[in-house]
């Protein structure tokens, strides 16, 4: 390189899916930086099938903690933090995560990730027998 040369730094693209911290792509899919399918794919190769769609719709769509789903499911946070990103590194190898390009966005949706926030989980309102037969 000259020593006149100038060095000018170009933004770094947008990671992939699985190479984002779990919170950033949470916040990534809501202010709609990456994709997200509208029907969550099982991987049936991967440990916990039975409960696998529903940790990934209630941390990534419903806004749930690691530390909730823990709760809810008898396991550690760190296991639903695996169990994530495990899911992620599939989906994303199938397809299904893809990163949008900020120049491909329509005016007014490409939000900042920082100012994105996690709203309270949905509560359950059903009857004591309705919750039951769930």
């Amino acid at each position: 390189m000259h020593a006149d040369a100038v060095q000018v730094s170009v933004p770094e693209a947008f990671p992939p899916a699985n190479a984002m911290r779990l919170s950033r792509l949470r916040r990534a899919i809501h202010c709609n930086r990456v994709t997200f399918p509208e029907a969550v794919p099982v991987f049936t190769n991967q440990p916990r099938v039975d409960i696998q769609w529903r940790i990934v719709e209630l941390y990534f769509v419903r806004g749930w903690s690691c530390g909730q789903l823990a709760g809810r499911y008898g396991v550690t946070a760190s296991r639903i933090r695996q169990l994530l990103h495990r899911w992620v590194d599939r989906a994303t190898t199938l397809g299904y995560l893809q990163t949008i390009p900020p120049e491909s966005l329509p005016n007014g949706q490409d939000h900042e990730l920082s100012s994105w926030r996690p709203s309270e989980p949905v509560r359950n309102h059903y009857s004591p027998e309705a919750r039951a037969a769930i």
